[in-house]
């Protein structure tokens, strides 16, 4: 943290007293949110993404979670009152084709951190940025669960702005852009997934994660006035090794993959997004973790992998009033299924919907006042034939927002 500070103050230093060696942009945004949460008893683990403490509910604000039997627990409503983590500072550099960047969250954490250079054919650009992936189709929160942060991130995608080196080639007549970035593999985080098991006891003697590759990402982003569309894709494959109780080694390959179509269109003040997308195990692609409904699992009964087969969709619609007022409404879900092979579970499911609305109001240049609704439903997940209920959120208040 020190270190980004220093980094930060001397960016700053630089960009005011040298001004002669490059053009240097500064930037930001304030975000203060003054929201409430409110969760059923059910959904006892619910927090608004992107936000920092006070705003993730800990142990002792979530709701009260009923007993194993589904007895007792209590709904909870709690105030937020938090400047948010969406609030940054940014200083962007340009020096004859190669440019940087560096922007930094209210906990002076790194959102981008990036150089590049434009080799006039194609840019090389190294660093923390946009993924091919990133697709902003709505301008509210998720809630819970579900795989679909602020914004975007289809598919399952590991982060809006995760550590890569991307090249990017324009299209001829202006038409577009070609995306490929090479990302770091999940595996790592997801290391566990053979002490998670269907049908038999956990690897007792541990396990180990190979990786060889990088995740790979790449999308085309078209230009057809008054149409945009990005079609994009993703890859990741790691090894997990584990040693059974005799000894004897085994060990997997752990394959995740996004496909997706999204794009938007705009006829005057009217304006459509939509996003589809189609998944297998999109938490090791993430690297959320193993373990979970939404990961790959070891069967011990076929002694094989059981992957996760997923897919979402948002859409969103935006009428503009006039330069003070616009209405924005978002509906978006996912649904997820993992097969337990060779049992009588039957299939793990856990499926996630969401609606926002959502009314930018500016109140004079640089002020704007962000009333939102937001409506989350985790439905019931299944897992190993025994099925919870996960309850319902809501959100709703006002956002202040004071860009510079």
């Amino acid at each position: 943290k020190k270190f980004l500070v220093f980094t930060c103050a001397t960016l700053l230093l630089i960009g005011l007293s040298v001004p002669a060696m490059a053009e240097v942009n500064i930037y930001g945004q304030i975000y203060f949110d003054t929201v409430v949460i409110d969760a059923d008893k059910e959904n006892a683990n619910v927090a608004l993404s992107g936000h920092t403490s006070p705003t993730t509910f800990s142990a002792a604000t979530a709701p009260l979670a009923p007993n194993a039997a589904g007895v007792g627990g209590a709904d909870d409503a709690d105030l937020i009152w938090s400047d948010s983590a969406i609030t940054r500072v940014g200083f962007n550099f340009k020096a004859g084709k190669a440019t940087a960047g560096v922007e930094l969250n209210n906990t002076v954490g790194k959102r981008h951190w990036w150089g590049a250079y434009d080799f006039d054919s194609f840019e090389l650009r190294v660093g923390d940025y946009w993924s091919p992936l990133f697709f902003a189709s709505s301008g509210a929160y998720q809630i819970v669960g579900g795989g679909i942060a602020y914004g975007g991130n289809p598919g399952g995608a590991p982060s809006s702005r995760p550590e890569q080196v991307r090249f990017r080639v324009p299209l001829p007549n202006k038409l577009g852009n070609w995306f490929l970035s090479f990302i770091e593999n999940n595996g790592a985080a997801n290391a566990g997934i053979l002490d998670a098991t269907t049908g038999g006891a956990a690897f007792a003697n541990g396990t180990n994660v190979d990786i060889t590759l990088p995740q790979i990402q790449t999308s085309l982003r078209l230009n057809f006035a008054p149409t945009s569309w990005l079609l994009y894709a993703g890859y990741q494959t790691y090894e997990e090794v584990g040693r059974q109780a005799g000894g004897s080694e085994i060990d997997f390959d752990i394959d995740a993959w996004t496909v997706g179509l999204a794009g938007s269109a705009s006829f005057g003040p009217l304006t459509f997004k939509g996003n589809i997308w189609y998944a297998q195990n999109p938490e090791d692609f993430n690297g959320s973790g193993a373990g979970t409904v939404w990961t790959a699992r070891y069967n011990a009964v076929t002694n094989g992998i059981d992957d996760i087969d997923a897919w979402g969709f948002q859409l969103t619609g935006v009428f503009k009033f006039n330069d003070m007022v616009r209405l924005e409404v978002c509906y978006q879900g996912a649904q997820h299924e993992r097969e337990n092979n060779g049992t009588t579970f039957g299939d793990d499911e856990d499926d996630f919907y969401q609606f926002d609305v959502v009314l930018p109001i500016n109140l004079v240049k640089g002020w704007v006042l962000v009333p939102t609704i937001v409506l989350a439903d985790e439905k019931d997940q299944k897992v190993l034939g025994v099925s919870t209920d996960q309850g319902k959120a809501w959100m709703y208040g006002l956002s202040w927002v004071i860009s510079f």
